[in-house]
Formats: C-alpha cells, sequence, structure tokens
C-alpha cells in the first residue's frame, strides 16, 4: 500500500505494534519492510515511506496497539490526535 503513495519528504517509520495488531501487520503489510518479532505480542516495524496523510491515518486505524517511534513528527500527530479524540469523548 505504502509503495503508491506520493509525496517528495520520505522518511524511515518505526512503530511497534502489539497484541492483535501485530498479528495482521505481520500478515497483511509486512511486504518491504523490515519486521522483528518479540514475543508473540509485540512486533517491530520499520519502513521507508512518502510521510503523506494516509500514513497517519493508517497507523491511527490500530488504536491503542500502535506506539509511533520514529519520526518524532508522526509521534507528534498521533499524540496531537489522541488529545483531540480524548477531548471528545468526554
Amino acid at each position: 500500500r505504502f509503495q503508491h503513495l506520493a509525496g517528495n519528504q520520505r522518511v524511515l517509520v518505526r512503530l511497534r505494534f502489539s497484541g492483535q495488531s501485530a498479528r495482521l501487520v505481520e500478515e497483511y503489510h509486512g511486504a518491504n519492510a523490515r519486521l522483528e518479532r518479540r514475543g508473540e505480542q509485540e512486533l517491530l516495524y520499520e519502513r521507508t515511506v512518502a510521510m503523506t496523510p494516509e500514513v497517519l491515518m493508517w497507523v491511527l486505524g490500530f488504536g491503542s496497539e500502535v506506539e509511533v517511534l520514529a519520526p518524532d513528527s508522526l509521534r507528534e500527530q498521533v499524540k496531537e490526535e489522541a488529545v483531540r479524540l480524548s477531548a471528545l469523548y468526554r
């Protein structure tokens, strides 16, 4: 999916998946990515991608079962969205 995204800025994305998301990412999103299993419930994911809004949406789709390790800009975007979500559901 990421190979179809167009953008000028390519960055290394590092994510830590847990729970069911670790298995799903490994099975369906692992092509062209560096994957490292850490036990049954954790997966480290690395891939260089064009940084587009779709990347943020993809990451947010995994909810609390993904942590952005890099880049800091994506981590900050996820954090800001979490704050907005928390305010919405108060």
